[in-house]
């Protein structure tokens, strides 16, 4: 397996509606940048919306069970992947 230059992650934890609209972002992302890695952390029913994309990866977000003491673990697990950057488009941490 090849080693990818920089991973990012994108964290939307709202409504389909909201996710979806990453869809075409990331999807443009991923072509434009094959080298790198994309991992969208969301809510589990919504990672089938990101099936396909070679360099992008889903990692579940649960937060009525694993991640339901607030955004610590949250924190560490994304920390874990050593992001070059993560994003959260709202722009609005609840």
């Amino acid at each position: 397996m090849e080693t990818k230059k920089n991973t990012y992650v994108i964290l939307r934890l709202s409504s389909l509606g909201n996710v979806a609209m990453l869809v075409p972002v990331v999807t443009q992302l991923s072509l434009t940048s094959p080298d790198d890695e994309f991992v969208v952390m969301s809510l589990k029913p919504l990672g089938d919306l990101f099936y396909g994309l070679d360099n992008v990866r889903f990692v579940e977000v649960a937060p009525e069970v694993e991640h339901s003491h607030g955004l610590y673990r949250l924190f560490k697990q994304g920390k874990a992947l050593k992001p070059a950057k993560v994003f959260e488009p709202h722009g609005d941490m609840r």
